[in-house]
């Protein structure tokens, strides 16, 4: 199967949203945010988040080639 990168987005939140709880799920070590923590934030607070990209680091999600 072939993906792209593509940035994360205001618009792209829930998909941003579902992928973040299921790295906190799948590896809750890894991050300093717990799952408990991530799943209390807002539809807002989600949204400000897939828009936001710290310099330190870019916010990418991989889509299979042809979806939207």
């Amino acid at each position: 199967m072939a993906f792209r990168i593509v940035p994360a987005t205001a618009e792209s939140w829930p998909q941003f949203r579902a992928l973040r709880l299921e790295m906190l799920a799948d590896s809750p070590k890894a991050f300093v945010e717990t799952l408990d923590a991530a799943s209390r934030q807002s539809d807002d607070d989600w949204v400000r988040r897939a828009a936001e990209t710290p310099h330190e680091h870019e916010v990418v999600m991989a889509k299979p080639l042809g979806a939207e």
